[in-house]
């Protein structure tokens, strides 16, 4: 026999799982403009000359990077959770 508490708990299980599915999708478009971001960065280190300029694209870098990895593990919580 269902009951309407059963329903219920269905229903927020569903909820959850479409709110986690949302969360999912926008930190992975983060995830994708903050990766070419990265990209192009690097490729700006590559060819600048001047090291002030340079020293500073560096840590920026390391910035982006750490977000990206941060970003990665989020995601991966997600995905995982969303298995279940």
């Amino acid at each position: 026999m269902i009951t309407v508490s059963h329903l219920h708990g269905t229903h927020k299980s569903i909820d959850h799982k479409r709110r986690s599915q949302q969360k999912l999708d926008a930190l992975q478009a983060e995830f994708d403009i903050r990766s070419e971001k990265f990209k192009q960065m690097t490729k700006a280190v590559t060819i600048e000359a001047d090291t002030a300029v340079k020293f500073q694209l560096e840590q920026q870098l390391l910035d982006e990077e750490a977000k990206l990895a941060h970003l990665s593990n989020e995601l991966d919580k997600i995905e995982s959770a969303l298995q279940l």
